[in-house]
């Protein structure tokens, strides 16, 4: 399974939501992809804290996240195939709701 090699994170507008987090990514060229994990943790990335599963994904490169509560989230994906192997996660990036 190839590594992910890069994540976007912006804040945006999405349909329907006024402050949504739009994550992009590269598509993996795997045949047997299946989709991918969305993840955050509230605050910096690299300060610590716990990692929370925010959405599963098809075979896509985007998607929206609407944080609940303003601050800094860090955000990270992974893929997985058809089998059920997961990839590593990808590097981290910061966004911040205000």
């Amino acid at each position: 399974m190839k590594f992910l090699l890069s994540l976007v994170v912006s804040l945006g507008c999405a349909v329907g939501s006024a402050e949504a987090f739009n994550v992009s990514w590269q598509l993996g060229t795997e045949t047997d992809l299946a989709g991918y994990e969305l993840w955050r943790m509230k605050g910096a990335c690299g300060t610590g804290g716990t990692w929370a599963k925010v959405k599963t994904v098809g075979v896509v490169n985007h998607t929206t996240w609407t944080p609940v509560a303003p601050g800094q989230y860090c955000v990270k994906i992974r893929v997985f195939n058809t089998h059920g192997l997961f990839s590593p996660f990808s590097a981290r990036r910061n966004a911040t709701k205000v």
